[in-house]
């Protein structure tokens, strides 16, 4: 019979190893379903409740049928949204900021221990590999991977003039390209499209590369008409592409949302939830509490703004719903009949898409 002893033992020396280790076990999970009769826009279905009173990535597998959930803890599980059964993926260690690749296949995690914002590394879940890509980048305000997964852009730095975007073949631990303008670097995207065009959201400005020929494509400023001041250039805290690339959005802290064309680069239409004239002092939404994300077909923008989530009809403008909770995270599904999200209570919410 094997001892208490040999048992307490492997468990520590499982959970003292300083990589990801690939296990499988249940983590402590609570879930709740809610019945709704019908969807009006976006309509709450279930609950995830984590011990862990802080989420910092989610995203649906590729079937659609269970959501990876990441904890400030290190944990990554797996919630099967049919049966609520949740498993134990894997530990990453001291994770400060996550994002997964577009097929779930891979990880990045700023991550370390004596010092947490020094490492950068990406875990591959079907090679069971680690590669560390990067240290002593400095504070990390984004990580994204590009379509086909071989890439890794990294935005952030330790200071403005020290500030900016990578872009980084990810098996060959190669840095293919440096992008820095003395501007903090809020965040950066590649194009769903193709592995080429990416977007660079700098303090004030954002920029379109072509990173194959290092050729900027042109800027794009969030210009707001003021009629007493005659216009203000509000800051970017959040960008991301529609499915096709053939639209760009951003948004400010204050919750003004711009969506131009990618062909020329003219302002679409500017969304806002409140008539509020914004100020240069005005900070609204810490930069990394702000988000945006369109769904799969492209006819809804969401955004949050860290206090509530606002849900707009692309076509006409039109605000269809305001959701009064402190959602972040945002993910669809392919199909973009669910919506998933977390908060500050450790808690991801499910919501179904009409």
């Amino acid at each position: 019979m094997i001892s208490i002893q040999v048992v307490w033992l492997f468990l520590l020396i499982i959970f003292s190893l300083p990589y990801p280790t690939v296990l499988t076990a249940n983590s402590i999970f609570s879930a709740e379903r809610i019945t709704a009769e019908n969807i009006d826009h976006v309509v709450k279905l279930a609950t995830l409740t984590s011990l862990d009173t802080s989420i910092l990535d989610i995203a649906f597998n590729t079937s659609d049928d269970a959501l990876f959930v990441v904890e400030k803890s290190g944990n990554v599980s797996s919630w099967n949204i049919e049966n609520d059964h949740v498993n134990f993926v894997l530990k990453l260690n001291n994770p400060i900021q996550v994002a997964f690749s577009p097929n779930v296949d891979q990880m990045a995690c700023q991550c370390g221990t004596e010092s947490p914002i020094d490492n950068i590394e990406v875990v591959s879940f079907t090679e069971k590999s680690h590669i560390n890509l990067v240290d002593n980048f400095g504070p990390v305000n984004n990580l994204e991977f590009s379509l086909d997964g071989e890439k890794l852009a990294v935005a952030g730095g330790w200071s403005r003039e020290e500030s900016r975007a990578q872009i980084w073949k990810v098996k060959q631990a190669q840095l293919l390209l440096s992008f820095s303008n003395y501007q903090w670097v809020s965040k950066v995207r590649f194009s769903p499209m193709d592995n080429r065009l990416i977007a660079i959201g700098y303090a004030h400005q954002i920029e379109l590369w072509d990173e194959e020929s290092n050729l900027k494509n042109f800027a794009l400023k969030q210009v707001l008409p003021i009629s007493e001041v005659g216009s203000l250039v509000l800051p970017i805290a959040d960008l991301t592409f529609n499915s096709d690339a053939s639209q760009i959005a951003s948004m400010s802290p204050q919750g003004y949302v711009w969506i131009w064309n990618m062909k020329n680069g003219e302002t679409i239409q500017i969304f806002q939830s409140e008539v509020i004239v914004p100020t240069v002092t005005t900070t609204g939404c810490p930069l990394n509490f702000c988000e945006l994300i369109f769904s799969p077909n492209n006819e809804l923008l969401i955004t949050s703004t860290g206090e509530e989530v606002t849900i707009w009809d692309v076509p006409s403008g039109e605000l269809l719903r305001r959701i009064n909770e402190p959602l972040h995270n945002l993910t669809f599904n392919s199909v973009g009949t669910l919506l998933a999200a977390s908060n500050d209570l450790g808690i991801v919410s499910l919501w179904g898409v009409g």
